[in-house]
């Protein structure tokens, strides 16, 4: 593996950018452990995977987010944690984004995008849609595909690799289709999920049918929040 680009320039911030070769399997490693502490990452820190909402949340809902990621950005600094996210300026990244701005965090944030789907200077994406980098991010980390949710793998993948036997968990806020599948992989791989209950769509759905051990339902309060990460971080 090996860092491709450098550095990507998003508003006006300098973000690591990480390309993962085509073909690398997304699956953690000392390879892939080793390419993200070359870009100033230090692993052995638990991990936060944030998955959730895009385009398309409710006012209200969002609304609900913006609130709960505030205990949320403060858990995960508190912990020396790293946060991993799809890396897109919208939705529930848009506002932990916008949260670890005004919060002033320092953590490493991880964005893990497929190529395909997104752009920045120089690089257009074969999407017409494709999305613009959440530039509050520390790093970029860019996998092979062309579509939404190739990078689902990888979220789980980079959240070993960086963890080193820390705990990970996933935390789901909103969200559609794609989220949904983010969770199912958690799940296939043993980590658990934290719900944000009341932010609509997929955690609403899966907060009121969940039956796996490995979720838990965390009401829609910023204490709430802060318990439940704390505990899942304390592993």
């Amino acid at each position: 593996m090996t860092v491709g680009g450098d550095v990507v320039e998003v508003g006006g911030r300098e973000l690591a950018l990480i390309r993962i070769p085509p073909g690398t399997p997304p699956r953690p490693g000392d390879g892939l452990t080793a390419l993200l502490r070359a870009t100033g990452v230090s692993p052995g820190a638990p991990a936060v995977v944030l998955v959730g909402g895009a385009d398309g949340m409710a006012p209200s809902d969002a609304a609900l987010c913006e609130r709960l990621f505030v205990p949320l950005v403060a858990t995960i600094e508190s912990f020396g944690a790293t946060l991993i996210d799809g890396g897109t300026d919208s939705g529930v990244i848009g506002l932990v984004g916008r949260e670890r701005r005004r919060s002033g965090a320092q953590g490493v944030h991880l964005g893990i995008v497929a190529e395909g789907t997104v752009r920045w200077p120089g690089h257009d994406g074969t999407l017409p849609d494709s999305a613009a980098l959440e530039p509050n991010h520390t790093h970029i980390v860019a996998v092979e595909g062309d579509h939404w949710g190739d990078e689902t793998p990888w979220l789980g993948a980079v959240a070993e690799a960086v963890a080193l036997g820390s705990p990970t968990v996933t935390v789901l806020a909103n969200g559609g289709g794609i989220a949904r599948d983010d969770v199912t992989q958690s799940l296939a791989e043993g980590r658990p999920v934290l719900v944000l209950a009341g932010t609509g769509r997929a955690a609403d759905l899966l907060a009121a049918t969940a039956v796996s051990p490995l979720v838990t339902v965390v009401a829609p309060e910023p204490e709430a929040v802060r318990t439940a990460l704390e505990a899942a971080l304390l592993g």
